[in-house]
């Protein structure tokens, strides 16, 4: 991170021309509490009382009065200062980091305007803790508070603020550009540097590839949207519909099954293993991989059943009847046990869903890989230690639940094995594979897809927004058939290799599932276009609490554009690629292909909705009436409906999506609590996205887990001198309520099985261990002493859980990104 640093340039010009506030809105007790420095671990994190005279406060003053003084007409050519800031308002200077070179970030309390923060979606996940109000109370820059002091200057009572937190209409940058400030940079300058001129940028590659189509078409005028599809060389892949089907929805006999064979999470370890700081560096969780899933059934006797079965028999004895009639006594539940192997440790644990979180939902506690860091030198002096390393066959006999070793023992024997184990973890979530693979042969009509714009030297490269656009134009471009064109119809058919599931890191992914995107809604064509609706607005019932707190229901925050968006993925399909360093061939690049939803209130009704028709199939919910051959499609999305199933036709084959033979789509899961899914394209569109946009799987209701529920209550009271709401985007986005790319996977090598991830991700982290313990070696020696006196640890702990880690193999000939 960059330290930012304050100048101390700025000092009052020769005979100023005051200018004073004739009001004030400002509220001493907003101002943040933690104004005494204290020294943690080397870092502090405190807030310094400003003084009026100080260089930054000047600045402030200075940039400030000229800007009022021209909205109040006041003679120009003069120097205009504040006299002082408005009652109740102080700047602070935010110190944070290391002690010795911290960085500082200037903020001004005081007033209250902006202690609602527009975030709807945090609506309903605040009455946790009874509240609907997020403390902030700050202007973060000068251009922020510029419009804010030029209204509170204002003589009109009647005059309305333009800042950025009492009106929530505009961006800062559009509220800078209007009033004329400098969008890049807050202070006032006493001259204005030349400007450099500048090389010209590099040739970027090509971004990710994105862009919506039309169904591929049969070749024949006027047919449905279909395609010929001939039966897979490989059947359904087994665990499939299992999978998918387990995860849709809670019962109340069966819960949802987050976890797949073979995939990559947390295990709780109870009790957890305390550190030298107790509860504040304690190992709660263990990296391992799911080996088995099995459904299990727990019986119990209803409360009332011996009472009212007795009162069943009397009541047959007296009417001379001797079988009382039958009725339900038990009550049945299941779920899900799971045995997990956990890694770099020969155990193996049997698990419920309650001990076990998702990979991305849980990441070590920085006061334990701190701790680990500075006594991993001493551990790895021992002979058990450097087995682990140079043995690939060895893993530790450590048992994290063993009643014999003492507190001390159970965590000092933990700490090379653990280490090793969250390195084998952190390899695993890069790499990826897609699996199952089948040919499929499609055919398409004349017209050609939709493609995104061609990146040039001369320019950047174009956005999400560009790539739309230029297809919307392609789409208006393509001149419909009609019933009397007598030219026959030229079609082209392709073969194209599709798979039906994917390894995703940590997360085995299947078609015909709900994934996240790392996109936000309001970067993907959030006025719409032609195959695109527009974002979402605010339900009536949110516009209600935004006018209750005195907010404009009207900002984009307040609808769908601020919220992740998902891909009901319908195909897993290669293209061939041109190579990105210039040379002649091809690469392969994965894609997907589905319909993209966006998260709506539960209340949200969309106005150009039409009438659901029933469609005849007489089973759950009737869908949308399917467009008549040659006709047009429907203009209205549909919500949480998934697409219509495969209509048989030749003999039973289906003709509908690029799917196996004999598969149906499954509905779409349960949404967070108090919204819905709402979809984003017409029926018979469909997104091409590259795989590097998938954020991972969506995990209904997971906010609900035993363990994840205290996190998340605790991320809700953070306060805002620390961070706030913001400080936990990464679980927001679990859930979709803020872009999956605040909590992503991100693999980037490609494996061809998954046993060879885990094979090559073992065998990275063991190399690591052993040039670890070399490099600590060769210090001792240099220094003359033994391993366990280093004093500096040396192993390049590569842990973050939320930052892709840098390739270790060369490049791969298969890409999931474009």
């Amino acid at each position: 991170m960059s330290v930012r640093k304050i100048g101390n340039q700025h000092s009052l010009p020769p005979n100023p021309e005051w200018v004073e506030f004739p009001r004030t809105d400002g509220d001493e007790s907003t101002w943040p509490q933690a104004t005494t420095r204290i020294v943690t671990g080397g870092e502090v994190n405190y807030y310094r009382i400003v003084d009026t005279d100080e260089s930054l406060s000047i600045m402030w003053r200075k940039t400030v009065g000229p800007k009022i003084a021209e909205a109040m007409g006041l003679p120009s050519g003069k120097p205009y200062v504040l006299r002082s800031l408005p009652d109740g308002y102080r700047l602070f200077d935010h110190n944070k980091g290391k002690a010795d070179n911290p960085r500082h970030d200037p903020y001004l309390y005081g007033t209250p305007h902006t202690c609602y923060v527009p975030l709807p979606w945090l609506n309903r996940i605040l009455l946790l803790l009874g509240s609907n109000r997020i403390g902030k109370n700050k202007f973060r820059s000068v251009n922020e508070f510029i419009p804010h002091a030029i209204w509170l200057a204002s003589s009109d009572p009647n005059a309305t603020c333009l800042c950025k937190y009492c009106s929530g209409k505009k961006t800062q940058t559009e509220i800078s550009q209007s009033f004329g400030l400098s969008v890049k940079r807050d202070s006032a300058s006493a001259s204005t540097p030349p400007p450099r001129q500048r090389r010209p940028p590099p040739q970027k590659p090509a971004g990710p590839y994105a862009a919506v189509r039309r169904l591929p078409r049969s070749g024949k005028q006027n047919a449905p949207l279909t395609i010929k599809l001939p039966a897979p060389k490989q059947t359904l892949a087994q665990d499939k519909s299992n999978d998918v089907y387990r995860a849709l929805t809670e019962t109340d006999v069966q819960r949802i099954r987050y976890y797949r064979k073979g995939e990559l999470v947390w295990c709780a370890i109870d009790p957890p293993i305390a550190g030298p700081r107790g509860d504040e560096d304690a190992i709660q969780f263990w990296p391992g991989l799911v080996d088995m899933a099995t459904s299990k059934t727990i019986t119990s006797p209803l409360a009332d059943a011996q009472s009212d079965e007795a009162d069943e028999v009397d009541s047959a004895s007296q009417n001379g009847e001797f079988s009382p009639k039958a009725r339900i006594t038990w009550n049945v539940k299941q779920h899900t046990s799971y045995k997990i192997k956990l890694l770099a440790i020969a155990q193996s644990y049997t698990l419920c869903d309650d001990d076990i979180l998702p990979y991305l939902a849980y990441a070590p506690s920085e006061n334990l890989l701190e701790n680990l860091r500075n006594v991993l030198p001493a551990a790895l002096s021992t002979e058990k230690s450097q087995e682990l390393a140079y043995k690939s066959e060895t893993t530790s006999d450590y048992n994290p639940l063993d009643p014999s070793l003492s507190a001390v023992d159970r965590f000092t024997e933990a700490i090379t094995p653990y280490t090793l184990a969250i390195q084998i973890a952190s390899n695993i979530a890069r790499f990826w594979c897609p699996t199952d693979e089948y040919d499929c042969k499609i055919t398409f009509p004349s017209s050609p897809m939709l493609t995104p714009i061609p990146q040039t030297a001369e320019g950047p490269t174009p956005t999400l927004q560009d790539v739309l656009n230029a297809a919307s134009e392609n789409n208006a471009s393509l001149t419909p058939r009609t019933h009397g064109n007598s030219q026959p119809t030229i079609t082209q058919t392709v073969m194209q290799l599709r798979y039906q599931g994917l390894w995703w890191g940590a997360e085995r992914i299947w078609t015909d599932e709900l994934v996240r995107l790392k996109l936000a809604r309001c970067q993907f064509a959030p006025q719409g276009a032609q195959m695109v609706y527009p974002a979402a607005g605010p339900s009536e019932k949110t516009k209600e609490w935004y006018i209750a707190n005195v907010m404009n229901p009207d900002t984009a925050l307040a609808g769908s554009s601020e919220k992740g968006m998902f891909m009901r993925i319908e195909g897993l399909f290669m293209v061939d690629m041109p190579r990105s360093d210039g040379e002649p061939g091809v690469v392969k690049e994965c894609r997907a292909s589905g319909m993209i939803y966006e998260l709506v209130d539960e209340e949200y009704e969309d106005p150009n909705e039409v009438a659901s028709q029933p469609n005849g199939n007489g089973k759950g919910k009737e869908r949308a009436q399917e467009p008549e051959a040659g006709g047009s499609i429907s203009t209205s999305p549909l919500v949480s409906d998934p697409p219509a199933p495969p209509t048989p036709v030749n003999g039973g084959r289906s003709t509908n999506l690029a799917r196996p033979v004999l598969t149906t789509p499954f509905p779409l899961p349960d949404p967070p609590e108090g919204y819905k899914f709402h979809a984003v394209l017409p029926r018979g569109s469909e997104c091409v996205l590259s795989l590097s946009l998938i954020s991972g799987r969506y995990y209904p209701r997971l906010f609900k887990h035993r363990h994840l529920e205290p996190i998340v209550k605790e991320a809700l009271a953070v306060p805002p001198e620390k961070g706030g709401i913001m400080l936990n985007k990464h679980l927001w986005a679990m859930e979709g309520l803020l872009p999956g790319v605040h909590q992503s996977m991100d693999p980037e090598l490609w494996k061809d099985t998954r046993y060879t991830m885990l094979q090559d991700a073992d065998a990275d982290a063991r190399k690591m261990l052993g040039q670890e313990i070399e490099q600590l070696r060769a210090a001792a020696t240099a220094a003359g002493e033994a391993i366990a006196s280093a004093s500096e640890p040396l192993f390049p702990m590569d842990v973050a859980m939320y930052e892709p880690m840098q390739p270790t193999a060369g490049p791969s000939s298969i890409s999931a990104a474009g």
